[in-house]
């Protein structure tokens, strides 16, 4: 048994959220989702400029939409090869030569399987210095 934070009512552990697998949070679930929901409430709904809405704005702009649907196509076909045997994902970034699983970044999204194989953290980098997304449209799909 363990006594919740907030309502102060004695439950079992299983009605507890884990913060890590051996610590659980202090307020029961039903606490915590409505800690949260205030919060969401307060950050999210009370600023009209929230970051969600001018993400929604920036991806109801048609050439956004095109230009992020090209991406996730050469995205969803890299990904489908290699659930399928076609390429072999290597164990190191190709960049730094870090041990990890490395992400497929793409030179271009017309040709899905043609990518460098680098760690999160290189291919953050190599987007940031080379960003394919300022790139006309046409030569994207093309």
């Amino acid at each position: 048994m363990k006594v919740c934070a907030v309502c102060l009512q004695p439950k079992a552990r299983s009605e507890f959220l884990h913060v890590n697998p051996r610590n659980l949070r202090r307020q029961c679930k039903p606490c915590w989702r409505a800690i949260e929901r205030e919060r969401f409430q307060r950050a999210h709904l009370a600023n009209p400029t929230a970051a969600g809405v001018r993400v929604k704005k920036w991806l109801d702009t048609g050439d956004n939409r095109a230009r992020i649907q090209v991406a996730w196509r050469a995205s969803a076909k890299l990904n489908w090869a290699i659930k399928n045997g076609r390429i072999v994902r290597p164990d190191r970034c190709a960049q730094c030569g870090k041990v990890c699983k490395p992400d497929g970044a793409h030179y271009d999204y017309s040709r899905p399987f043609e990518v460098r194989w680098l760690c999160r953290s290189c291919h953050v980098l190599w987007d940031i210095s080379d960003p394919k997304t300022r790139k006309p449209l046409v030569e994207l799909v093309a």
